[in-house]
């Protein structure tokens, strides 16, 4: 018979095992659609095309000032990196700079309502990283496409 102490420690272990196979998959998934944004974002402004002398495509990224997610914008940029390179290897001229904006909106909510008077306008970022919460509302009003389209 299992103890009701020992049954409890088993449900712990079980919960941390999964929290930390989804943070890994989570993390994993963001890489991935990190470098898929930027590629998209590059690819949709010519940077495979051909050139002559070196060429730099810049794109201005807006994200968060968020001390709990500082990667998000330096995914991006490492991103960058990584297509730097890679295009060099290829032989092609283009480079990829991004720009940084880190927004100080104190919350997420605030942070997109920001994002959406800018694109309201027409000054919005290439490229931008807000709360998943509000990509429908940015869909809607096409200033986030489906990377699939």
């Amino acid at each position: 018979m299992i103890s009701p102490d020992s049954f409890a420690k088993h449900k712990r272990d079980d919960a941390t095992a999964n929290s930390s196979q989804r943070r890994e998959s989570a993390v994993r998934h963001r890489r991935t659609t990190t470098l898929g944004f930027l590629l998209a974002a590059v690819a949709a402004i010519g940077v495979f095309g051909p050139a002559t002398a070196q060429e730099v495509v810049k794109l201005e990224l807006w994200s968060r000032q968020d001390p709990s997610g500082p990667l998000r914008p330096g995914n991006v940029v490492k991103g960058a990196e990584r297509l730097n390179k890679e295009l060099s290897a290829e032989g092609v001229s283009k480079r990829v700079e991004v720009a940084v904006h880190e927004s100080p909106a104190p919350g997420f909510d605030d942070d997109a309502l920001q994002l959406l008077k800018v694109f309201g306008i027409g000054q919005g970022p290439d490229l931008f990283i807000a709360a998943h919460e509000w990509i429908c509302a940015f869909q809607q009003e096409g200033f986030a496409l489906k990377l699939d389209d």
